[in-house]
């Protein structure tokens, strides 16, 4: 049986740090698991919600709300946070 389609805006928000073996780690404060690399800033967090965008479909197009969670806190004293809104859609099954 099919499902419905849906589409939303959620929020992503990273934490963007220099990575120790060079360019920048960007991780993902509000969903367990997703996070993205890349040479700079810019590369990085797109890296970052590339990955968000794909955990996040995958719990609608299994019809199963997305577990998101209160931001966790990035200890790293070099640390910057943004707040980017994403559209997320699934296809029905």
């Amino acid at each position: 049986m099919g499902g419905f389609f849906v589409r939303k805006t959620v929020e992503c928000r990273l934490a963007i740090y220099p990575d120790e073996s060079g360019g920048f780690c960007a991780r993902c404060t509000n969903l367990a698991g997703v996070y993205g690399e890349g040479e700079t800033v810019e590369l990085a967090a797109d890296d970052a919600i590339e990955c968000f965008k794909g955990v996040a479909e995958s719990y609608l197009g299994d019809s199963i709300e997305v577990p998101f969670r209160p931001d966790i806190h990035i200890e790293h004293p070099d640390a910057v946070r943004k707040w980017i809104k994403v559209t997320i859609s699934s296809e029905p099954s």
